[in-house]
């Protein structure tokens, strides 16, 4: 985990306005999107909001931070994980932030959580 990125990340959510404009995320089991036509597979979470691009530049951030952890096998929970704590967090009718709060919250959450390897 870079500490030190994801400090910067936790920092910039406090105090900036987080960028909406670029490419939605869509991978590993994780659609993020405001289009409500969009394609997904079966199984897929699918976080539709018009904080789409919001939550994809966070997500994006959150890959960057993870990268040393983030493999094959781990991405296809790790992604998902962020998509229902979105979901939840607009479910419970949080605003902007909150919502991309609850997905850096989930993401330390999933790693701090996990199983050690030998």
């Amino acid at each position: 985990m870079n500490t030190r990125l994801l400090n910067s990340i936790e920092d910039f959510l406090a105090s900036e306005v987080v960028p909406h404009e670029g490419k939605h995320f869509a991978g590993a089991g994780l659609i993020v999107t405001d289009d409500p036509n969009r394609n997904h597979h079966e199984g897929d979470v699918v976080v539709f909001s018009p904080f789409a691009g919001q939550i994809s530049w966070l997500i994006y951030q959150m890959k960057s931070a993870f990268s040393d952890e983030i493999d094959l096998l781990n991405k296809l929970t790790f992604y998902p994980a962020l998509g229902r704590a979105a979901n939840a967090a607009m479910q419970a009718g949080l605003p902007e932030k909150e919502i991309l709060r609850a997905i850096l919250a989930g993401a330390k959450d999933f790693w701090s959580n996990r199983p050690l390897l030998d």
